[in-house]
């Protein structure tokens, strides 16, 4: 006997004899599309040396930035100099892409950056803990550092304005 989980053995429809209704078929729709979204997420390397970045920054403590895992990196190309970047996680908790920001005080167009290039950003955390009765949506992650920094537990980065209504599209 099997859980019907896997599907080995069908599913608990075909066990009883009973033809695929609507529900089922959304139900394994649904099942589908996860499976190829956790296929998708990869446990990507950064590709230079990684410095942990352990001090104040913006009146956000360095506690913080390590619970982060921020780190700085001592690469000399021009894309990763001078920023603090920020391991992005999945819900299966695989480093899917690195958030880099610019900490010279330079703004502007490239003030982030995003390795690999052009990778979509899930909603970070993926994961709470607990489960928050309320969530807070912020725009950036040193937003979402400040305010953990503070003690909300319950804040959540959708990395950019421009980018929440395809992120929430695709993630919720």
């Amino acid at each position: 006997m099997h859980c019907f989980a896997c599907r080995f053995k069908g599913n608990l429809f075909s066990y009883y004899g009973i033809r695929n209704n609507v529900v089922n078929q959304k139900t394994v729709k649904l099942l589908e599309k996860l499976r190829a979204l956790r296929d998708q997420s990869k446990d990507i390397e950064f590709p230079a040396d990684q410095i942990p970045f352990q001090q104040v920054f913006r009146g956000i403590a360095a506690k913080t930035f390590r619970q982060l895992g921020a780190f700085t990196t001592t690469s000399m190309d021009r894309r990763l100099m001078d920023r603090l970047f920020f391991p992005v996680k999945s819900l299966e908790d695989k480093t899917v892409g690195y958030i880099g920001r610019k900490v010279d005080g330079e703004s502007g167009k490239d003030k982030y950056y995003c390795y690999p290039p052009s990778t979509p950003l899930p909603i970070y955390p993926s994961v709470f803990p607990d489960r928050p009765e309320t969530v807070v949506f912020v725009e950036g992650i040193f937003d979402l550092a400040n305010l953990l920094d503070k003690g909300l537990t319950n804040v959540v980065c959708i990395f950019g304005v421009s980018t929440l209504y395809k992120t929430a599209k695709v993630q919720l």
